[in-house]
């Protein structure tokens, strides 16, 4: 397949895997064409290539239907870039805007131990549900919970702003009124 406007597949000299190349957002994209089912490399060895053209294909139907208003393009760029990567962009975006504080430090540490290694385009809601589970456990407030969630979304807006990321998973915000009403109880005379 090596249509002007569709892409092709070829194989780079010294490698031992189809590549496919393509247009999104007026930039070349280039990466190892992989498997749809199992997302294992194509290897040119095997002489699949039909299973490179289908990966071609299914990459162009993704572009088309961002383009149609469906879910947006997530490129091989975007699709390495971590959740710990997402969060130095949140600290240099902090540092510059001198919002940066001892404070925010400790609520981003724990999300980054948590999340650092997840990739940012893969982090799927269940793991958030997960995570809010064992900060419960853990006997944390809802208030501190929403705090840590809070800065995992601004790091995935940043990202979103800087055109590191096109989409970001929807965060859960944990109710805070229990706390507010014990407080106001507390203060009556």
């Amino acid at each position: 397949m090596n249509t002007r406007g569709q892409g092709r597949v070829f194989q780079r000299t010294g490698s031992s895997f189809f590549w496919i190349a393509y247009y999104a957002h007026g930039k070349e994209q280039r990466e190892v064409a992989r498997h749809v089912r199992t997302g294992e490399k194509i290897d040119a060895v095997d002489k699949n290539r039909s299973g490179a053209v289908r990966f071609l294909k299914r990459r162009l139907g993704e572009i088309a239907a961002e383009q149609h208003g469906g879910r947006p393009f997530v490129g091989p760029q975007q699709e390495r870039v971590t959740v710990g990567e997402l969060l130095d962009g949140l600290e240099r975006d902090y540092k510059m805007r001198d919002k940066w504080s001892i404070k925010v430090a400790s609520n981003v540490k724990p999300v980054r131990e948590y999340f650092s290694s997840w990739r940012a385009a893969d982090l799927p809601a269940n793991v958030l549900g997960t995570y809010i589970e064992k900060l419960r456990d853990e006997g944390y407030s809802n208030s501190t919970v929403n705090r840590r969630l809070q800065l995992l979304g601004q790091a995935f807006r940043v990202a979103i702003q800087n055109k590191t990321l096109s989409l970001a998973p929807f965060i859960p915000r944990l109710s805070e009124v229990q706390r507010a009403a014990r407080i106001f109880r507390d203060r009556r005379f």
